[in-house]
């Protein structure tokens, strides 16, 4: 099937890429058909059933030049993810189109800006990776004596105070005994230890990828995301039938000062989430189809009945960055 689009010209400045072209007519032409037959199939007139009414008298109540712009314009839709597909082109953002020319019987010329990915240099993750070491967890004997004061005093009431001692330590499980259950309390707080500890170098990590990484996010992302923040606010706000201003006020802030610091978390967020892109493709990081088809599944509970392929997706890229960042902290 010939292409929907010809004389393609590509070019990418500041993390915004012009898609210049034309649609051809061929294909305008199809869609402009595909039109037609849908208002046919629906179209009512006076001593006919719908559906039925002869195409001649459709014709007559049916522009010509609205009958080729929506042909064109579907045309154009088409060929859009075509284009990104055949050019490679990696949106981050929705396209902004500008139809340059529209006549019956022409090609649609057209310009598309769409932002996509900053080109930038990886840093040195092997360096970054062994310059914050993980810390040892440890867990005292009053660290474990603390935790059970504060079982002892959630039980207790004023008319009955709560104290640990053999007996009353089978209450808190399946424990033979107190000692047996301070045991447990204390594998308990290293693994929270353990994994407290290494969220809190991965986020050093994250830190330092981010300082040794510069990377201009395209103004077209900036836009967008303040919108979308902005719109957040006001249906935050709504639902839960609160002014605007009122909600702010919990932040003592302004909502430029709020959508400005939200942004920046968010960019921070894309960056590092760029970085680890770019790592697992030049590491050529594989993610096998079983971690995919489980992560996948996994993803579904929080996303409900999306599209599988999109779900697998997303499964993947998370789960390369996850090997992204796992090889970053054994450097």
């Amino acid at each position: 099937m010939p292409k929907p689009y010809d004389k393609i010209k590509i070019t990418t400045k500041d993390a915004v890429t012009t898609i210049e072209g034309i649609v051809t007519l061929e294909a305008i032409e199809e869609e402009k058909a595909d039109a037609f037959r849908d208002i046919v199939a629906n179209f009512k007139a006076p001593g006919f059933r719908p559906g039925k009414v002869p195409e001649t008298i459709v014709r007559e109540h049916v522009s010509e030049k609205d009958l080729f712009e929506e042909g064109a314009n579907e045309a154009l839709k088409l060929a859009y993810p075509e284009i990104l597909d055949e050019f490679n082109i990696r949106p981050l953002t929705y396209p902004r189109v500008e139809v340059k020319k529209i006549e019956l019987g022409s090609p649609l010329e057209f310009t598309i800006r769409v932002g996509v990915a900053p080109e930038f240099r990886l840093p040195n993750w092997k360096s970054i990776g062994k310059s914050v070491p993980l810390e040892t967890p440890e867990v005292k004997d009053e660290d474990v004596e603390k935790f059970l004061k504060e079982v002892e005093s959630m039980r207790s009431t004023k008319e009955k105070p709560f104290l640990l001692t053999d007996e009353t330590a089978k209450e808190l499980g399946k424990f033979e005994n107190l000692a047996e259950l301070k045991a447990k309390l204390k594998e308990n707080l290293l693994v929270e230890k353990t994994e407290a500890m290494k969220a809190k170098r991965r986020e050093a990590l994250s830190k330092k990828l981010l300082e040794e990484t510069k990377i201009e996010l395209p103004k077209f992302w900036e836009e967008e995301e303040k919108a979308a923040i902005l719109a957040e606010l006001e249906e935050h706000a709504q639902s839960h039938k609160i002014p605007k201003e009122r909600f702010l006020e919990g932040f003592n802030k302004t909502e430029a000062q709020f959508a400005d610091e939200e942004l920046m978390h968010r960019a921070r967020r894309e960056k590092i989430k760029m970085i680890l892109d770019k790592l697992a493709e030049k590491e050529r990081l594989q993610a096998s189809d079983e971690e995919v088809e489980r992560e996948a599944m996994h993803l579904r509970t929080h996303y409900g009945e999306t599209d599988h392929e999109k779900l697998k997706e997303l499964a993947r890229q998370g789960l390369l960055r996850e090997k992204a960042l796992e090889l970053v902290e054994n450097a």
